[in-house]
């Protein structure tokens, strides 16, 4: 074991190194190709082959920020996430945006003014796929690159620049938009704030650009008239670069959504309508457990409220969490509809196995019809590693209490997110509530279903907290109470 243990650890040396060596790798290159990016947007073919003779310090310069302000990006977005690979595609992302909104930015301002340059871009991409806090950090770090960059190798080497001022009106502009921006807003919010931050930008844009003109000397009367029409010019151009930079990214939203698999809310609800191919064949297939699910769903979304989770990627991952029975439906009992029930024919070891199968048949099939990973992982956590309890006991009493409980488990993983939890405790109590006989309290069944799988460590993966199960408890209990209500009976037609 111990041997086992030295050659297991010296791996996984070997691959943290290997991956040290990879990012600094990828940082290096980003600096070269942001470097040379800056270059071409601050500075003159001219002036770019006089600094590399006359003084390639202020070059050397401006790549070593950039690798700084790179890395620390690469650090913050690396420790975001627990999942490794979430991480790199989030830093994809990051890396992506970046060198889109330079490459539109050089665009602007080469062709047509600087303050039609959408730089907001850059944090509203990064806010609604990543994350506030990174789209703060990256809005900052990049205008300060932009400033720097003209300090270093622009023409004059002016501050007071219409380049370098839009650039201050755009990251003020962006914290705005990563303040009112989040991963879930809907479409009319997004258009909404694009109106909102085009204006917020105008009497910026206008009070920056008269700086500008003021700023070359002592204006006389006569030429005050050009230097107000000039950044009237501005303003408006200042409106038209944020109107632009949304909808840049309305119109590249599906192209993100579906290359790096990021579940936004305009996706989810995609996958929630009931005319997708998966739910449509779990409805025709299996229509108990469709019903089942969309009921799981209700509770998921409402308890994923209360703890301050994605309620629509909650209901989502509820809808689809039991497609894996569409391949043998009629072995499971809200399909069965009082008929024929095939485990009567079969062992208790295949029974939990077909039982069991749902899980990773759920999972592989999403996957291969390109769903995200938030989705198709609860498939398999939804039940973790908790036993098939009816037909270990019904082994158990076979063979003499000679049964093995691991043969009548699902195989995991446990729910490693606070969204698969919610799920598995949606779903057993949804479940376990339906099949009471006798008038049983709702708070102790939901309660038995909390405990035991408590009992079996199922949240030890999971980042979810004690006061988060008692909140996901009680609304479990309270929206069960109504859906199972009490009604009048109806007096038949006299």
């Amino acid at each position: 074991m111990r041997n086992f243990q030295v050659a297991k650890t010296k791996d996984r040396m070997e691959s943290e190194q290997h991956s040290v060596w990879l990012n600094a790798i990828i940082v290096i290159g980003m600096a070269f190709i942001v470097t040379g990016l800056l270059l071409l947007m601050s500075s003159t073919p001219e002036n770019i082959g006089s600094l590399f003779v006359d003084n390639p310090l202020r070059i050397w310069a401006l790549f070593a920020i950039a690798l700084v302000i790179l890395f620390t990006i690469h650090v913050f977005v690396g420790n975001m996430e627990r999942d490794g690979r979430t991480a790199q595609k989030y830093l994809l992302i990051v890396y992506v945006s970046i060198l889109v909104t330079i490459g539109l930015t050089l665009v602007c301002y080469e062709f047509i003014n600087p303050y039609i340059a959408p730089i907001t871009l850059l944090p509203v991409i990064i806010t609604v796929f990543v994350g506030r806090r990174i789209a703060i950090l990256c809005d900052g770090l990049f205008s300060a690159l932009l400033l720097l960059a003209y300090m270093l190798v622009g023409p004059t080497g002016n501050m007071l620049s219409s380049e370098v001022m839009s650039g201050i009106v755009s990251m003020l502009v962006g914290y705005f938009v990563v303040f009112f921006l989040n991963r879930t807003s809907n479409r009319t919010r997004y258009l909404v704030t694009g109106v909102g931050i085009a204006l917020l930008s105008m009497p910026l844009a206008f009070a920056s650009e008269l700086l500008v003109q003021l700023s070359s000397g002592t204006v006389d009367p006569l030429a005050m008239q050009g230097v107000l029409m000039e950044s009237v010019k501005a303003t408006l151009w200042s409106f038209a670069g944020n109107m632009l930079a949304v909808s840049i990214f309305l119109v590249t939203l599906p192209i993100f959504e579906s290359v790096f698999k990021i579940c936004t809310d305009f996706k989810l609800s995609e996958y929630c309508n009931f005319r997708v191919k998966v739910l449509r064949e779990l409805a025709e297939i299996a229509p108990g457990t469709f019903n089942h699910c969309m009921m799981v769903g209700v509770l998921a979304e409402s308890c994923a409220i209360a703890i301050g989770e994605n309620p629509q990627l909650a209901r989502t991952c509820a809808y689809y969490h039991d497609v894996g029975k569409t391949r043998s439906p009629e072995f499971f009992a809200e399909n069965q509809h009082g008929g024929v029930n095939p485990h009567d024919d079969i062992i208790p070891e295949v029974s939990a196995k077909k039982i069991t199968s749902h899980a990773q048949y759920g999972y592989d099939m999403l996957k291969k019809r390109g769903y995200p990973e938030e989705i198709a992982k609860v498939c398999l956590e939804h039940h973790g590693t908790m036993p098939v309890s009816y037909f270990y006991r019904k082994a158990d009493k076979i063979s003499d209490g000679n049964a093995e409980l691991a043969k009548f488990s699902y195989p995991g993983p446990k729910p490693t997110s606070k969204v698969a939890a919610i799920i598995m405790l949606a779903d057993a109590s949804e479940a376990a509530a339906r099949a009471a006989v006798h008038k049983v309290p709702l708070d102790v069944i939901v309660g038995n279903i909390f405990k035991e799988r408590m009992d079996y460590g199922q949240f030890d993966d999971c980042p979810i907290t004690f006061d988060d199960l008692h909140k996901i408890k009680m609304t479990i209990i309270e929206v069960l109470d109504g859906i199972h209500h009490n009604r009048v009976s109806y007096t038949p037609k006299i």
